[in-house]
């Protein structure tokens, strides 16, 4: 122990002096949150006594220094001591390749414009030799043999030059193909220029042996978002929910075959607690200028915000199952098997979890917005974990029906969402009624009236509860008043989803069913009104 004690002592004067020994500190695990992710990387430490020094050279510029912790494993005689970041300059590392490169490439060019001139030097052989060709007897002065002799020598040279220029034009090629190649590597190069940070490690051991060093820290420039896919088979009435996960990062270090997890945690929200202030309220004071009250609303925003949480916004990335771990407070999901994401921001998609529920199948229409019927489905969501917000494709007997965003639901809600238009329940609206009249002798009122005539026919082979819904004006001054008329077809409900006004009827329609309803409303107010707004 005492030995040890003086080794540590000594070490603050020897740190100082010693080189540091570089490590390699491989990517273990990322989990990733909507904002940001948070990296493990594990450092294989061999040591001898006395204290030391390791230098890790490529984690990422973008990461949260504030954020890095540093653990080893159960060892007792190895104690971390300090630790220093540096920043390495990207053009720095990739400058001394980058000029091999370009040595590489002229010296490829060269050759090449070597053998673009020796192809010249055939072509202008084969010149001569036509010449030669179609001068060798024009006077008549040459035997057969001597001119079979002149032909055999010129064939045979053009023969070979040919062949010469053949192996040249190949040697061209390859060479261009070189020259490609290595032009793309100093593009590629270009694109790695990045600044990294450095870490310096500090030591102290009494004894030799092995430890494993495991690095944990946050980085941003990483998100997470949700995807749905809900599949509806209307035969077995079961609906398909796929859940995925897109993941895009752009931290300046790929996440290379890591186990990957997806966190349902929201950092961004921050750990502090709103904290509420005085509510005042007093009697309101003259109206003001426009530039007072702007200037008022100002201030009224500044106090909200003061207690308003916000969140970052999330920049909207092999299909493996996920597996869901965590508390009852925190939830994310695994990767089953090793991932890899590069650090290109591209999105990758990745498929968290799926499930199949049973629901109840019905149609809703809104005739009076778009006179066609929409398939409904209901159930309970028994999922393990909420499913946040995300877009949703949904997909009907194995055809897209549309794409809309998914508000979440948690565990043991109620779901409820409409499908595709269903193109055998028939809609038909006409107004048949418009009115507008004076009533009463010594009070005199205005009364209007609006009526509409909604035909419906299921043309389904099978029985369809359908849900009409319309609505009715609600006044916002007791001197208007608004009934239904005494002909409307009575609603089932109203004021559905707690939407004053909001009128709905419930019919079970059998297959080729034909039904009418009557939707009436009459307005009625005091002469001394001018008009209504929103009628």
């Amino acid at each position: 122990m005492r030995y040890f004690q003086w080794v540590c002592a000594l070490g603050v004067v020897c740190w100082a002096l010693l080189v540091p020994v570089p490590a390699v500190a491989e990517l273990q695990s990322v989990v990733v949150y909507p904002d940001r992710a948070s990296i493990t990387r594990v450092i294989s430490l061999e040591f001898e006594p006395g204290p030391g020094q390791i230098e890790i050279e490529d984690l990422p510029a973008g990461i949260l220094r504030d954020s890095l912790r540093i653990s080893a494993g159960p060892n007792q005689g190895l104690q971390l001591g300090s630790f220093e970041f540096s920043t390495r300059r990207g053009i720095d590392r990739v400058n001394p390749q980058a000029r091999r490169l370009s040595e590489q490439i002229q010296q490829l060019k060269d050759d090449q414009a070597a053998v673009d001139d020796r192809m010249r030097a055939r072509d202008m052989q084969l010149a001569v030799l036509n010449s030669l060709s179609n001068q060798s007897d024009r006077d008549g002065s040459l035997s057969i043999e001597q001119l079979e002799q002149a032909l055999r020598v010129v064939g045979d040279s053009a023969d070979q030059i040919l062949s010469e220029r053949r192996q040249l034009d190949q040697q061209k090629r390859e060479l261009s193909s070189r020259i490609q190649r290595l032009e793309r590597e100093l593009a590629d190069l270009g694109q790695q220029q990045r600044d990294t940070t450095g870490l310096t490690i500090q030591y102290a051991a009494n004894t030799s042996g092995d430890a494993e060093l495991q690095l944990d820290y946050i980085v941003m420039q990483a998100s997470w978002r949700p995807t749905y896919e809900w599949r509806l088979d209307t035969d077995t009435r079961q609906l398909e929910m796929i859940q995925s996960a897109i993941i895009r990062q752009n931290t300046g270090e790929d996440w290379s075959d890591v186990s990957l997890s997806v966190s349902l945690a929201q950092p961004s929200t921050g750990g502090r607690l709103p904290e509420l202030r005085t509510w005042w309220i007093g009697v309101a004071e003259p109206p003001t200028s426009k530039a007072s009250r702007a200037m008022e609303q100002a201030e009224m925003a500044a106090d909200f915000s003061a207690v308003q949480v916000t969140g970052s916004g999330v920049n909207p990335a092999g299909q493996f199952a996920a597996e869901l771990a965590g508390t009852e407070y925190t939830r994310e999901y695994t990767i089953n098997g090793r991932s890899s994401v590069a650090a290109n921001n591209q999105e990758q998609r990745f498929r968290l979890a799926q499930q199949v529920m049973q629901v109840d199948l019905s149609a809703r229409a809104v005739p009076k917005q778009q006179p066609r019927a929409w398939l409904y489905v209901e159930g309970e969501f028994s999922g393990e974990a909420p499913m946040p917000p995300g877009q949703l494709t949904l997909f009907q007997d194995n055809r897209i029906v549309g794409q809309r965003f998914f508000e979440g639901i948690r565990p043991g809600a109620s779901l409820a969402a409409s499908f595709g238009v269903d193109q055998l329940i028939e809609i038909d609206v006409q107004l048949i009624e418009e009115q507008r009249a004076s009533a009463g002798v010594i009070r005199r009122s205005t009364e209007e009236l609006l009526k509409h005539q909604i035909r419906i026919h299921n043309r389904h082979t099978q029985p369809l509860l359908l849900t009409v819904l319309d609505r009715m004006p609600v006044s916002t001054d007791e001197r208007i008043q608004v009934e239904l008329t005494r002909d409307t077809t009575r609603p089932d409900q109203r004021d559905v989803d707690d939407q004053p006004g909001v009128l709905a009827w419930s019919m079970e329609l059998d297959a080729d069913q034909q039904e009418t309803l009557i939707v009436g409303y009459s307005v009625s107010y005091p002469e001394d009104i001018q008009g209504l707004s929103g009628w």
